[in-house]
């Protein structure tokens, strides 16, 4: 990770605190020497304190290899709530219930984006037309190969009732990068800027919503982005192979993918109806797709001159 030495700044690094309470929103990454530290030991707790006190700002200080400041990626389940919750209830055969996006409009009023994935076929203008305080502002079903699910990308306008999960972790100025409904639980990753944040996010949720399952804390250097991975599913989908989404999906859904295992490569095989060498060569070329779209072309794959 990249970042501002603080030789940049004056040497008594006055103009840095001078920075820090200029600041409104956004990151700040410093980073200082071994030889730096001993000036800057003696104004971190100001400057510390001048940058934490600023909204929306997640600030990184290191030397060396050692944090001062850290940031975490924390996964954790809680209590499903506002329209996610009430969709929940109103759809049988529900797979999963992703919100993509949002926009705080006022009085609790929000511009949502959900990708809905559902087992059986259902009408979404009539689900969403049954529910108080939504309206619909369109919808478009997502192409989804051969996996036999109803995949639906709606835009409403809810009105959130208190507490409002999304509400909660903005509240806190923590950056929400997902928010999933599975299974009747809300699966959320998040990330905050230090320990101390951390554990008030997580008491915030469990006074409020009665319920915080921690899953993974995760020290991190990349921030990553905030909610909207349905796009990225939607354009998986749509560069992967009928086969290759069925043999991924089938896999996944047995537990080949899950840690322990729960499904053998034997045990895919023999429900794909195919040999365990054949599962094995195509299971690597699925993963080796689905790898080059996320990272391009490897050097081995580049095309020689």
């Amino acid at each position: 990770m990249g970042g501002t030495p603080l030789s940049a700044f004056h040497p008594d690094f006055a103009s840095l605190i001078s920075v820090a309470d200029s600041l409104t929103d956004g990151l700040v990454i410093l980073k200082y020497s071994r030889r730096e530290q001993n000036r800057f030991e003696r104004l971190k707790p100001r400057l510390r304190a001048r940058l934490l006190s600023k909204r929306n700002w997640f600030i990184v200080v290191r030397f060396s290899f050692r944090w001062c400041l850290v940031i975490l990626r924390i996964e954790f389940q809680t209590q499903p709530t506002g329209f996610i919750d009430t969709l929940d209830d109103s759809i049988d055969d529900l797979r999963s219930i992703e919100l993509d996006n949002a926009f705080y409009v006022e009085d609790g009023a929000w511009i949502e984006s959900l990708t809905v994935t559902v087992a059986s076929d259902f009408d979404c203008e009539a689900m969403v037309d049954s529910i108080s305080g939504v309206d619909l502002f369109s919808h478009r079903r997502i192409p989804s190969g051969p996996t036999g699910m109803v995949v639906e990308r709606l835009i409403v306008t809810a009105r959130e009732s208190y507490p409002f999960i999304l509400g909660l972790l903005l509240r806190q100025e923590a950056i929400p990068n997902r928010i999933l409904l599975q299974n009747d639980r809300c699966r959320v990753v998040a990330t905050v800027r230090e320990w101390g944040h951390f554990r008030a996010v997580a008491d915030d949720i469990q006074n409020k919503l009665g319920h915080f399952e921690l899953q993974r804390v995760t020290q991190i250097d990349n921030l990553g982005e905030p909610l909207d991975s349905g796009r990225l599913s939607e354009t998986l989908i749509t560069k992967l192979t009928d086969e290759q989404l069925q043999l991924l999906e089938t896999a996944y859904n047995m537990g080949y993918f899950a840690v322990p295992r729960r499904a053998s490569a034997t045990d895919v095989a023999e429900e794909l109806d195919i040999s365990q060498s054949n599962f094995s060569e195509r299971i690597r070329t699925a993963e080796n797709t689905l790898l080059g779209l996320i990272f391009g072309a490897s050097k081995d794959d580049a095309p020689s001159e």
